[in-house]
């Protein structure tokens, strides 16, 4: 393979991979989530949560924005999912400064699994903020700091109430493509 034709697959895929991740941000708890009240056995469990938002990069959205689409998943201490669901269309609008919570209704949530016993119906996610900061900066300068924190929740009156909670670190989007086109040109290279 010539070096022009390197550096083409190269721009296509670094293209390609600024379009994947373009209004994506990724929280993740990796081992930390503890339980509370129903749910308080639940230790060292880790949580992913991906928001998709437009608004991701706009000055002022940690105050107001909307996620076009959201995933997340949990995970026990073995690495086995315990919770996996989808779903879009969220708003949310904050007012003051200093730490907000996004809360995300699961009642027209797309649940794949679901093994907690009381059901989860909620996720949350709480950044720290001032009006005119962006959400993705929010979120990402609130990331390991008490400020940053993942929950899985129930609000179960049956069964008791409860929450699983862990604090967010946020992997850098330019490192996954970093990873991505190293592949690619190892590949390019064995050809």
């Amino acid at each position: 393979m010539s070096f022009r034709t390197n550096i083409l697959v190269l721009a296509a895929a670094a293209s390609v991979a600024g379009v994947a991740n373009a209004g994506l941000l990724t929280m993740t708890a990796d081992k930390n989530a503890s339980g509370t009240d129903a749910w308080s056995s639940l230790n060292g469990y880790s949580m992913v949560l991906s928001i998709d938002s437009s608004d991701l990069d706009t000055a002022g959205s940690a105050s107001s924005f909307t996620l076009q689409n959201w995933s997340f998943e949990a995970f026990d201490q073995s690495s086995t999912k315990v919770f996996s669901a989808t779903g879009s269309n969220a708003q949310f609008t904050a007012s003051g400064s200093g730490p907000q919570q996004a809360l995300i209704s699961l009642s027209t949530a797309n649940i794949t699994v679901n093994t907690l016993n009381p059901m989860a119906d909620y996720i949350a996610f709480t950044y720290d903020f001032t009006q005119s900061t962006s959400l993705n900066t929010a979120i990402t300068l609130s990331a390991s700091s008490p400020a940053g924190e993942l929950t899985l929740g129930t609000t179960s009156t049956s069964n008791g109430a409860g929450d699983l909670v862990g604090s967010y670190a946020v992997p850098s989007p330019s490192a996954i493509a970093l990873i991505g086109l190293g592949g690619l040109i190892s590949r390019r290279r064995k050809a």
